[in-house]
């Protein structure tokens, strides 16, 4: 039975996408390495016959000649105005009046139209670079990479007439051995969009990258892009789909905690098991399946089995919060407070070592999860209100909103949720008016179309504190804004609905 409530989507996703630089390494430990790299651009009619052309600022490639060159027949139909594209048992259709592209008995939206110029077809230079992008052949007389990034010391390929449609659509012929480097730089890549809160995209080029890359010739890359896939969903369900995009990111992990135990790989293990908890956790929040919880316990104490050696490490305070959470789920009291004291202390070790001046990034962290214990920790004994307090205004010496517009955000939403916790210690209405303030200005960076829960928790919050504040009020003083916020709270309930695939309410 899925429970009609609201729950607290609670499980931060810690992400670890960089790749070690002794994995790189060992990547490339078997590969003969070549600087030396010539381009010829004038053997190959194909390539000769490609153009690339600025359409209101968007890069277009002519159609027919670069899919010939990736092994496509293509041919016109002049009555449907479709182009039909062939590769063995592959369809692929286009039609000059539409933005959609048949694919593999799938459509695909294209970001900007096909254009028709003196009677050739052009298609959007990214179009080609996302379907086509990772294509990874070895040597032989076909090899491809299609990348939008190209770097002359990282890119080769053996073979003859090859092609690299590299930047916005440039195409050169390359005669030398390629470098695995290749490969990491797509990682790289992908990487950068996750760690820019580019979930979406980075789901994309991590699949395509899984689709070239073999587990048994690079497990480390395979491993790594199975974990950070999986971070990519959890990122993504902050944002719609959640119950579909946690189960996949399950999956994901799910693959990746097989292929483990099966590997002498670390791959940041402490971390991974800590998002894979997190999945499980909010899973069960959103299903009420307790299988999922029990899940989240069992790998948070795995976690702290590989992590406990080093209790300065962020990751240890993060493993004891978050099992501290899923007892309180349990109704584990005593655990759950014998773990947030202990993540308490852990993160008041971390701050010894990682202080402001050393390393403010991750201070500013390590912070931010110190405020959010103490503030679990309030519930119990109102001492620890005020340390949350001071945690939160530490972080934001570093999470200024011109750097860190997110974080600011956030963590000045959790300073509203203190001045409502005091509000209830004292009954001081100035809290309550501090707590609005705060939640506005959180309110500033949460846009409904990029952070939807985000946007709908916080106006959700700020429409509470207007209630709490009109019930001492006389004189229906805030009669006003109670009904404003009130068709705001129920716009916001639907909001919330529409990335939730059940009656369960996600804040």
């Amino acid at each position: 039975m899925k429970r009609n409530t609201l729950v607290l989507l609670s499980a931060a996703i810690i992400l670890v996408t960089v790749l070690k630089a002794t994995n790189v390494k060992s990547f490339a430990e078997n590969v003969e390495k070549n600087q030396s790299i010539s381009l010829n651009q004038s053997n190959n009619e194909r390539i000769a016959e490609v153009r690339q052309v600025m359409i209101n600022g968007i890069v277009y490639v002519k159609l027919r000649p670069v899919l010939e060159g990736l092994g496509w027949v293509v041919e016109w139909n002049p009555v449907t105005r479709d182009i039909l594209c062939k590769n063995g048992t592959r369809l692929l259709v286009f039609n000059s009046d539409n933005v959609t592209v048949f694919i593999d008995g799938e459509y695909v939206m294209l970001d900007n139209p096909l254009v028709i110029l003196d009677g050739a077809t052009y298609v959007p230079g990214n179009f080609i670079a996302r379907q086509f992008g990772e294509q990874i052949g070895w040597d032989g007389s076909s090899n491809l990479i299609i990348t939008r990034g190209y770097d002359e010391k990282k890119i080769s390929v053996e073979g003859k007439e090859n092609i690299v449609i590299a930047g916005n659509g440039i195409i050169v012929n390359i005669f030398e051995s390629y470098s695995i480097f290749t490969i990491y730089d797509m990682v790289s890549y992908a990487d950068g969009l996750l760690a820019k809160n580019k979930a979406e995209s980075a789901v994309i080029k991590y699949q395509e990258i899984l689709k070239n890359v073999s587990a048994d010739d690079f497990p480390e890359i395979y491993v790594h892009v199975l974990i950070n896939l999986g971070n990519a969903y959890s990122v993504l369900a902050e944002k719609k789909d959640v119950e579909m995009n946690m189960l996949l990111a399950k999956d994901m992990y799910e693959k990746a905690y097989q292929f483990l135990k099966t590997q002498n790989i670390s791959e940041d293990y402490g971390f991974y098991l800590l998002n894979f908890g997190n999945a499980c956790r909010v899973l069960y929040e959103i299903s009420s399946h307790k299988g999922y919880l029990v899940r989240a316990v069992n790998l948070y104490n795995e976690a702290w089995a590989y992590c406990s050696s080093n209790e300065s490490m962020p990751e240890s305070g993060l493993i004891q919060y978050n099992l501290g959470l899923a007892y309180r789920e349990l109704g584990m009291k005593n655990s759950a407070y014998s773990c947030l004291t202990e993540a308490a202390d852990l993160f008041i070790k971390a701050l010894d070592v990682y202080p402001l001046e050393v390393n403010p990034y991750l201070y500013a962290h390590i912070q931010f999860n110190l405020g959010n214990v103490y503030l679990l920790l309030s519930e119990e004994k109102d001492i620890y209100i005020n340390k949350s307090k001071a945690a939160y205004e530490e972080a934001l010496k570093v999470w200024i909103p011109e750097i860190y517009p997110l974080n600011y955000a956030r963590a000045h939403r959790c300073m509203g949720d203190v001045y409502s916790k005091m509000y209830q210690m004292d009954g001081n209405e100035d809290n309550l008016k501090s707590a609005l303030a705060e939640y506005n200005e959180a309110l500033k960076f949460f846009s409904m179309k990029t952070y939807p829960v985000d946007y709908a928790k916080t106006s959700i919050q700020i429409g509470n504190t207007y209630f709490m504040l009109a019930q001492p009020e006389c004189g229906g003083k805030w009669t006003k804004e109670i009904a404003k916020l009130n068709c705001i709270f129920l716009f916001c309930q639907k909001i919330l609905n529409c990335y939730i695939d059940n009656d369960t309410i996600i804040i």
